[in-house]
Order: C-alpha cells, then structure tokens, then sequence
C-alpha cells in the first residue's frame, strides 16, 4: 500500500502540472527559443540546429501526423506531456529518498510551476523533454544506490542514452548520481554492475537519423561523411569557456541566486532537506547542481538559463524531504502549506508564461510574407522571428518563393 501510495501522488502531481501546461499553451507557433525552427524541421523530418535533436524530432514527426490541427499544436503538446511526465518521475525520484508522498508531489509541483520550467513546457521546445529523461536518471540512479538494485541502474543508463540522442548536455547533471550508484552496486555485484552501461548506446543509435535526412528541405547542414558529422556535432565547442572571466562569475552568482526564485516559499525546506538528506545522495545531488550552473554559465548561447534547469530539478528531492517530518500529522499539514506556496508561486508567474490564445508569431509572420514581392529576400531581426517565417513557410506551406535570413544572419537554412 505505502508502495501505491507513493505512486499515485506523484501521477495526480504529473496529472495537475499536464493539466496546467495544456491549459496554458497555445495553439500555433510562439516565440521563445527555436520553436519555429525545430517545428519547421520536424515537418519535414529536417535538421535543425546542432546538435540535431534526433529523437524529439522523430517524436515531433509522429505527434504531428497523429493529432489533428495546426502542426505547432502538436510540438506544443508534446512539450506539455513531457512537462507533466517530468513533474511526476521528480516526485518519485523524491520518495527514493524517503520523502512522504504528498511532500515529494507538492515538490514536484512547485518545480513544475516555476517560472522558468512552466514557461519552456508551454512551448514547442526540448527542454521539458530533457528534464523527463533527466528525472528518470536520477530515479534509477538513487534507487539503484539505496537499493544496489542493478534494474534501477540499466533504466538509469537507458535514460542517460535517450538523453544523449536528444539533448546531449544531460551528461553533465547526470554524471555524479550515476556514478554513485554504480559505485554502490560494484560493492554488491562486482564487475556485473557494469552492464547497464550497455543500456546508453540504443539512444545515440538515433543519431543515424542526421546523415538519412540531410537532404531534408530543411536542414541546418549537409552530413555526408564521419568529418561532416564530427563538424556538425562539435559546430558549437567555441562557445565553450569563451566568455571573459567576469560574466561567467556573474552569470555563476545569478544560476545559484535563482534558486530562490524558482522554489519562493518552498526553498527554505529545501535547506532543511539537504541537511536530513542521506549523506551519498547529497553528495550526488548537490554534485548535479554545482556542475550544471558551473559548466553551463561558462556556455556562450542566448538561453543559457535553460541549461540551468537541471539544477533546479535536482533541488527538487531536498525540498521533499524538507517538507517530510517523522510525525505524518506534521507532514501533511507542512504539505498542505506547501500546496498552498505552490498556488500562491503559479499566480505570480501565470501571466509571464501564459501562452493561451498568443498567436501573434504566426499572425506576423503570415502578414510579412503576404505583403512581399514574389521572390524576395526578407531580413528579419532576430532568429525567432524568422524562425516563425520558416514554421510559415514550411509547415503551412505559405509563400515558398520568399527567402527568410536572420540578421546577422544564423545559417542559411535552405527554404
């Protein structure tokens, strides 16, 4: 029973956060990061930008030609299945701890419906995708080292191999729990516990889908070699370490100064948790965290707060456990304020993230590309915008004739 009872805490938080993110999604195109791109590309089973994305893009193909309706609704669902499926697999990740089930399910939740997490769930982009897969490495790998369990460990690796084939900075916050986990099973199975690792090659498998769909009329790059692959895979090593000392200190200080932010009400708990928290899996989580902000802050790209939410769902399980006390009677009622700091955080951000009814990347894009000469060249300004012209373009088959670049221009994608 306590088993069922974990369970289904953590299904009614994923539930609640799907319910939310479909509530709050849009039903076309938005702006934010590179959803027209990676829609567009998806369309026609194209490229898009390193490191290709081969697995949300074969999810994204089959999604889209299996719902009815505008194909950007479909990458947005997507996106708000993966958001809720992350939520839940965090709640179970913190009952691996021994976090009641409401704490774990109102920790969850208050990850879910942060401000950054819910506003990448609402829109077709990787992210939420990446932080389910993310959870289902920390899943495995804490009860793999509390139980020395080597299935827990062979979901980690697979976890770890999809991961790989979707977004491969999922290394970097999955390497410490994973290596405490195999740690704990090689003292119980030797050299056994090396097996699952067989489990992470299936993902990157996928990665065959780069060289297959170069030709795609959409595609970042032609591949017809192992060089074009290894140049395509790494077109992005100059932005790492490339930024002066100081902003990536400042870029640090403001990783670590968003936790508050992210968890309001509940961060405190989560101070606690890290206190009662057993002492490997602290170690492991606090890792996760350290790693992800130092790494990523050193990352010259535009969205570099994203890179940053695994360190956020890694604090999830401390917050659990902070909201947990040993007479149930206290932990509901902690949980019960819990839930409502959880409330009380979703309407301070609903009208930053609320996507519902926005429409207007679609409806701009859509006027440009009428009002062009036949055959023209259009400059847009920033890569969302001509993002959602390629979406235009590609997807509802408007206006081919016009070329789109961005300015300064990303890299000619051939529409």
């Amino acid at each position: 029973m306590e088993g069922r009872g974990k369970l289904w805490a953590c299904v009614v938080a994923g539930l609640v956060a799907t319910f939310v993110f479909l509530a709050t999604t849009s039903s076309t195109v938005t702006y934010g990061g590179d959803c027209g791109e990676l829609l567009a590309s998806a369309y026609v089973l194209g490229i898009p930008h390193p490191p290709g994305y081969p697995l949300y893009m074969t999810l994204l193909y089959f999604f889209d030609r299996l719902l009815p309706g505008e194909p950007a609704l479909a990458g947005n669902l997507l996106s708000c299945l993966a958001g809720g499926l992350a939520v839940g697999i965090l709640g179970l990740a913190s009952t691996a701890l021994g976090a009641a089930p409401e704490a774990s399910a109102v920790a969850s939740l208050s990850f879910g419906l942060s401000h950054l997490f819910w506003g990448q769930a609402v829109i077709a982009e990787v992210y939420s995708l990446n932080i389910a897969l993310l959870g289902l490495v920390l899943l495995g790998s804490l009860e793999a080292g509390l139980r020395a369990d080597l299935r827990w460990l062979s979901l980690s690796f697979l976890a770890l191999g999809l991961g790989l084939a979707h977004h491969p900075s999922i290394v970097v916050p999955s390497l410490p729990p994973l290596i405490l986990a195999t740690a704990r099973c090689l003292r119980a199975y030797r050299l056994r516990a090396f097996w699952p690792v067989i489990f992470a090659v299936f993902g990157p498998i996928l990665y065959i889908y780069l060289p297959l769909r170069s030709g795609a009329e959409v595609a970042w790059e032609r591949i017809k070699g192992l060089k074009d692959f290894v140049n395509y895979m790494t077109l992005y090593r100059g932005h790492f370490l490339s930024l002066p000392a100081g902003e990536a200190v400042r870029r640090m200080a403001i990783g670590f100064g968003l936790f508050p932010l992210q968890f309001l009400l509940l961060f405190p708990p989560g101070l606690r948790g890290i206190f009662v928290a057993e002492r490997g899996a602290k170690v492991a989580l606090l890792l996760t965290i350290t790693l992800t902000i130092l790494v990523f802050a050193n990352y010259d790209v535009g969205d570099v707060y994203n890179f940053f939410l695994p360190a956020y769902a890694a604090f999830v399980p401390f917050v659990a456990l902070g909201l947990t006390a040993r007479r149930k009677r206290i932990t509901v009622g902690a949980s019960l304020v819990g839930a409502m700091a959880v409330a009380y955080q979703a309407w301070l951000v609903f009208d930053l993230v609320n996507m519902r009814g926005k429409t207007r990347a679609r409806d701009y894009a859509l006027e440009v590309l009428r009002s062009l000469p036949l055959n023209s060249v259009v400059l847009a300004g920033c890569d969302e915008v001509a993002f959602s012209m390629l979406y235009v373009q590609r997807a509802l088959g408007k206006r081919l004739d016009v070329r789109v670049d961005s300015c300064p221009p990303v890299r000619d994608l051939r529409v």
